[in-house]
């Protein structure tokens, strides 16, 4: 069942990064929650590129969150009033340089269900070639890599520190057909 939501606060703000909302909750039972809190992220996406030897683009970087190097796909943030194929076309011109051709939504998934971090919505394109010179932007400094589908799937199975979203993201990239 449902619960009601009887107000929302918002007790942060670090736009267009992320907030913090403060709910006050009427669960079914009849309990009463004063500070049910939840983060809220933009959308998000993540492209599997496939270039013409079934090589996946994919990046290894620093990532400050786990304060170490990992893997990701090209991705991200959704701007005002762009879809989320049109974000994750900008996305993969902008960090990699590629195009592609043949775009498939995947699937969109939410970061957390409890605290509704996000939702993050994968995309597959083939046929992928270099178009101009990246420019993300990104704080980060990575190097991308093209990884087979055993690669890939050698990350996941050696437990190397790697999103969810990466997970994800593999996962539906080792379903694509050859």
């Amino acid at each position: 069942m449902k619960w009601l939501i009887k107000s929302i606060e918002k007790v942060f703000d670090a736009d267009p990064y992320f907030y913090v909302e403060k709910h006050k909750v009427l669960l079914p039972t009849g309990r009463k929650v004063d500070n049910y809190y939840q983060l809220k992220l933009p959308n998000f996406t993540s492209v599997i590129a496939v270039d013409a030897e079934e090589k996946f683009l994919i990046f290894r970087g620093y990532r400050h969150g786990i304060r170490g190097m990992s893997f990701s796909f090209p991705g991200g943030g959704v701007e005002i009033d762009e879809s989320f194929l049109q974000c994750a076309k900008r996305e993969l011109r902008e960090e990699t340089g590629f195009e592609g051709e043949d775009w498939v939504h995947k699937g969109s998934f939410v970061g957390d269900a409890s605290k509704q971090c996000g939702h993050y919505h994968i995309f597959a394109t083939q046929n992928i070639r270099e178009t101009t010179v990246p420019d993300s932007g990104d704080l980060e400094d990575v190097e991308l890599v093209r990884l087979s589908k055993a690669e890939l799937a050698e990350i996941i199975q050696s437990k190397q520190p790697v999103s969810l979203g990466f997970v994800a993201t593999v996962f539906f990239a080792l379903a694509l057909r050859s």
